[in-house]
């Protein structure tokens, strides 16, 4: 008697999608593309604010990710007995090194991290590092000839723009 697609999950669902940037809601334009595992492309969903319900055309899995400009999240799979899923996109982050004893911009600063050179200050003080591929935070070395060392941890996370203060050497 009556539909039995609704009880036995063969019917198309509301995945509940949540982005963020690892903490924080998404507050950009993002891009959610889904597919079914076999590659078959759906037309992509552009979410605002971080949460969206998006119809899924047809039962089964289904594979989401994100995008914000050239970076992306993870491809997470949903299907009905578990329509939640949470997408994270890490962010590049600026960060702006200083003079510590008169708040100058610093320029020619090397940023490292794990020896490998990530960046280096413009003469705003101000240098861009890309999150890693995992998205998760990392220690930036900072080094001038005339200043001491210092190492910061850098989180890739939107609005964050952390400022570092450099000594001066003796």
């Amino acid at each position: 008697f009556g539909s039995q697609s609704a009880t036995t999950g063969d019917a198309p669902f509301a995945a509940k999608v949540t982005i963020t940037d690892g903490s924080d809601l998404f507050s950009g334009d993002v891009t959610v593309h889904y597919r079914k595992p076999d590659g078959r492309e759906q037309s992509p969903v552009t979410v605002r604010g971080g949460r969206e319900r998006i119809q899924m055309p047809g039962s089964g899995t289904w594979e989401l990710y994100a995008r914000h400009g050239t970076t992306q999240s993870a491809v997470t799979s949903v299907d009905a007995s578990d329509p939640s899923v949470t997408l994270t996109i890490p962010v590049e982050t600026t960060l702006t090194v200083v003079d510590a004893s008169d708040g100058g911009p610093l320029p020619d600063v090397t940023a490292r991290t794990e020896g490998e050179v990530v960046g280096t200050t413009d003469s705003n003080g101000a240098v861009t590092i890309e999150p890693p591929a995992d998205g998760g935070d990392i220690d930036i070395e900072l080094s001038h000839d005339r200043y001491s060392v210092a190492t910061q941890r850098v989180r890739f996370r939107q609005d964050e723009r952390p400022t570092v203060k450099l000594d001066r050497r003796n």
